[in-house]
């Protein structure tokens, strides 16, 4: 870990960027703080699941957000990953249309970029058709909320019985997200910040009972995720963006109840871990808690 001492020195490499909101997103997603092309974490997970040794898993990875407008690199990979913010969209026009695609996509050219086109077009069409039906064919879980998040875990939820129903895949990674953390503005009125704490907890209630419903819950991992933690000294009205923070992760085979890393001996500025008023340095790597995760998946 970074010592106070070498933070305010330089005298050891700092992640780039640091404190820069697109950035740190970046690094907490691909796991790689010096890398800009880097593949998503659950990317290369899945990745090397498909690919490994004699025997590599099926595997398949779905991404479902509310917010299309912010992009997650988490999934990015070689393995092709699927966009549900709706659930799986079905083609519905396709038995009028499939006449007039067909012979469109027949056409051979000469360019790469139409081949490849072409190709990726008839995938696609195949994939949201399977996933479509997939879907319409699996029971909507009971017991989920009507917010963002509650809707979201809903729709893994409803993706992972379809998985255990078909057997189409080994291997599966997901990711939903929540926005609104921006706490700018928070120090004479969090209530919008509690809300939020609400509607995840409320959720992953939901979410697990509906794992245990289905046997499930011995099987699945819930990894929490963020760009950075807040200041502890407020600026103005609310908190800054900072660098250490806390996660959690949860699941059936977890050994919960724990806290993995140190709390910092003194939360002002005098103390060993805080820095530049309020922010602090982390002790414990985000790959550690990764490496972990991806060998309890097979890597």
């Amino acid at each position: 870990p970074v010592t106070k001492a070498q933070y305010y020195s330089k005298s050891v490499e700092l992640p780039p960027s640091l404190y820069s909101q697109d950035q740190q997103r970046r690094h907490v997603q691909t796991v790689d703080a010096t890398g800009t092309s880097a593949s998503g974490i659950l990317g290369r997970i899945l990745d090397s699941l498909s690919t490994q040794g004699q025997a590599p898993y099926r595997v398949g990875g779905y991404s479902i957000m509310q917010d299309m407008s912010v992009s997650s690199r988490m999934l990015d990979g070689t393995v092709h990953h699927d966009e549900l913010d709706q659930g799986p969209p079905a083609w519905y026009a396709s038995k009028q249309l499939a006449h007039y695609i067909a012979r469109m996509l027949s056409n051979r050219s000469q360019s790469m970029l139409a081949e490849t086109y072409g190709q990726a077009l008839t995938d696609m069409l195949q994939r949201s058709e399977e996933l479509g039906t997939t879907w319409a064919a699996t029971p909507k879980p009971a017991g989920f909320g009507s917010q963002s998040v509650s809707l979201q875990l809903e729709k893994v939820a409803r993706m992972i019985k379809a998985r255990g129903d078909d057997g189409r895949n080994e291997r599966e990674a997901y990711f939903v997200q929540v926005t609104g953390f921006d706490l700018h503005k928070c120090v004479n009125d969090c209530s919008a910040f509690k809300w939020l704490l609400t509607k995840i907890n409320t959720a992953l209630e939901s979410f697990v009972a509906e794992m245990q419903r289905q046997s499930l819950w011995d099987d699945v991992v819930v990894i929490s995720a963020s760009e950075f933690g807040r200041t502890l000294t407020p600026r103005r009205h609310g908190a800054d963006r900072g660098w250490g923070g806390h996660y959690f992760v949860l699941g059936g085979s977890v050994k919960g109840g724990r806290i993995h890393g140190q709390y910092p001996s003194e939360l002002t500025d005098a103390g060993a871990q805080i820095v530049d008023d309020g922010r602090v340095i982390p002790t414990t790597p985000w790959e550690g808690v990764w490496n972990a995760v991806a060998q309890w998946f097979g890597v």
